[in-house]
């Protein structure tokens, strides 16, 4: 009965663990009209507008939820994205250049600029810095 048990339990471990790796790979992004599975490689920033959030992807896509950035930033921070600014989260990997000017912007791999707020960016630019090593 017992090895019974243990054999269930470790299937059951095994079949988790083959979702994990979807899950961790994928976000789920839930519009007004449908549900969409987007690769989190695929997204480059979020944008904030009360509380609700735009997905840029690197297709051109461009996808409304009604999913606070804080929520978007608690998933996606071990996922390689930083928030740079009170309205903002970029994946680090899509990150062109930082442009100094006017308090300091990131220029993206889709060409959009993305502000840096004042205290976040000795954070950035230490990230890029360590990045270019």
């Amino acid at each position: 009965l017992l090895i019974k048990a243990v054999y269930k339990c470790k299937k059951r471990m095994n079949t988790n663990a083959g979702n994990t790796a979807l899950e961790t790979d994928t976000i789920t992004l839930s519009t007004q009209d449908d549900l969409r599975i987007a690769k989190i490689s695929d997204v480059i920033r979020l944008e904030a507008d009360g509380n609700y959030t735009t997905v840029y992807e690197k297709d051109g896509t461009k996808t409304m939820v009604s999913r606070s950035l804080k929520a978007f930033e608690n998933l996606l921070r071990e996922k390689g994205f930083i928030r740079t600014h009170q309205s903002h989260l970029v994946q680090i990997s899509a990150i062109k250049s930082y442009l100094k000017s006017e308090g300091g912007f990131l220029k993206m791999s889709d060409e959009s600029e993305v502000p840096v707020a004042v205290r976040k960016k000795s954070t950035i630019v230490k990230l890029l810095q360590d990045k270019s090593l």
